[in-house]
């Protein structure tokens, strides 16, 4: 494994024409060579740099391009420039940053990360260390903590639902301005457990 490495998975971005130009505008500025070809249907680029070559693909959808798919990219400036183009387009991907023992996982909705999970490698003793598969990392991932919390919300919710009809009727103002403030929170992570 190289020295840095970023995966990327469940991409999903729809950009216009304009994006993809100046897409390639910002990889030539930083000494990438770009091949692109046109079809129909897809947009493809290949980028060089230094012996190591990448594809993306964007297929068009209308006057609308759309990538998606999985990709694994071993040069940090190219993950830097296609994590912004994530973040510009409000875009979706998991991103898993491989760096010596450790893995940074962000999940990103909408341009914005979500949530982070950092795993490191952790030494059992002298001889023998830890190992974190890339399965082991989804199964925590996906495990049924989620689950637990989200019924602990609907716990909440009621709860909270209880106490801001107890202040309206007394007409407590600061009192229901903080219900609300928590139910909007509770709503937000509700909304946020939910897509996984």
């Amino acid at each position: 494994m190289f020295p840095y490495e970023v995966e990327y998975s469940n991409v999903e971005i729809y950009f216009d024409r304009r994006r993809i130009h100046q897409f390639i505008a910002a990889l030539m500025d930083d000494k990438y060579t770009v091949y692109w070809n046109e079809t129909d249907d897809e947009f493809s680029l290949i980028i060089v740099k230094t012996k190591v070559i990448t594809k993306l693909k964007f297929k068009r959808k209308e006057h609308q391009y759309k990538m998606d798919g999985n990709y694994s990219f071993k040069d940090n400036t190219l993950a830097k420039m296609v994590e912004k183009l994530i973040e510009d387009s409000k875009g979706h991907a998991i991103v898993k940053r491989f760096h010596e023992h450790q893995v940074k996982i962000d999940n990103i909705l909408f341009g914005e990360v979500i949530r982070t999970v950092k795993i490191s490698d952790v030494s059992l003793n002298k001889e023998k260390k830890a190992v974190v598969t890339m399965n082991d990392v989804l199964q925590a991932w996906q495990c049924n903590r989620i689950q637990e919390r989200i019924k602990f919300i609907y716990l909440e919710i009621d709860e909270q639902l209880l106490l801001l009809h107890k202040y309206l009727e007394r007409n407590e103002l600061t009192l229901i301005e903080q219900c609300k403030q928590k139910l909007k929170a509770l709503q937000h992570e509700m909304f946020t457990m939910e897509l996984f």
